[in-house]
């Protein structure tokens, strides 16, 4: 379990650097009030670029490395838990077995890691300090969203860990 849990931490920082620029580009587009940033993605990131160089699509790349030390962990440990206690030892384990680990693990991710994802989220497209950020509002206001988010969370994660682990095993 330590290693699991050590792996999904030093791969964070490499992760985010691959995940920073798409969120960023995300939440530019999803907070913009304007038709500036909503032509597509490439004529966001080339606004983007333009207003702040090419660093601007890392813009809050620390915060994302730390959704991602904070909700990795909890994933990966949770989904090898659950189906550990879920599955026998044979080879092939059930397919509701591993939707069900995936679906705990997806949830585990949210409730642990959605108030730093908020954070991420606002200095990505408010352009605001992580103090700011943290800070400048209220604490209920960093769980606005949580609701879809952690209802969403199981059945996306569950299909998602389904096809890895099929994959897996075809590959195999």
């Amino acid at each position: 379990m330590s290693r699991v849990i050590i792996a999904a931490i030093l791969t964070a920082p490499i992760y985010a650097l691959v995940l920073t620029p798409v969120e960023r580009l995300k939440c530019t587009m999803q907070k913009s009030t304007t038709a500036e940033y909503k032509k597509g993605v490439f004529d966001c990131a080339s606004k983007v670029v333009q207003k702040e160089g090419v660093s601007g699509l890392w813009r809050g790349y620390s915060v994302t490395v730390m959704t991602r030390v904070i909700g990795s962990p909890a994933y990966f440990v949770v989904y090898d838990l659950v189906k550990a206690k879920l599955g026998d030892q044979s080879k092939e384990v059930a397919s509701w077995k591993l939707m069900a680990s995936g679906a705990a693990a997806g949830t585990a991710f949210f409730t642990v890691n959605y108030p730093v994802d908020c954070v991420k989220s606002r200095v990505q497209s408010m352009n605001i300090s992580v103090k700011r950020a943290i800070f400048g509002y209220s604490l209920k206001s960093l769980y606005r969203g949580f609701l879809p988010c952690i209802i969403r969370a199981p059945f996306a994660n569950g299909v998602a860990f389904l096809g890895f682990e099929k994959t897996v095993n075809v590959l195999s």
